[in-house]
């Protein structure tokens, strides 16, 4: 079975200073960063990528993200930057 990921993709908008996060899940996820990169007016880099078992976990825990984090949504899968995500970002935390 090929493994899925839910990743954390973080970019910088050029002149606004401030970081936005994707969290989406994919079975590559530096692929779908590329993808990404071609409409981001900035770089995107990958911070985070969480290994699933299935593709129903990673779904599910994707959907307890956007829901945890709904009041940073900006539009879609994507988010502003939130000091409570920090967790979720550091490396070794949700391996």
């Amino acid at each position: 079975m090929t493994p899925v990921f839910v990743y954390f993709v973080m970019g910088e908008i050029p002149d606004r200073d401030s970081l936005v996060v994707k969290i989406g899940m994919a079975a590559d996820p530096p692929s779908r960063t590329k993808e990404l990169q071609t409409a981001f007016p900035g770089v995107l880099w990958i911070q985070k990528e969480i290994r699933c078992s299935s593709r129903r976990e990673a779904a599910a825990l994707e959907r307890q993200l956007h829901q945890e984090f709904r009041a940073a949504r900006i539009s879609g899968e994507w988010f502003r930057h939130v000091s409570g995500m920090d967790p979720y970002l550091n490396p070794g935390s949700l391996n």
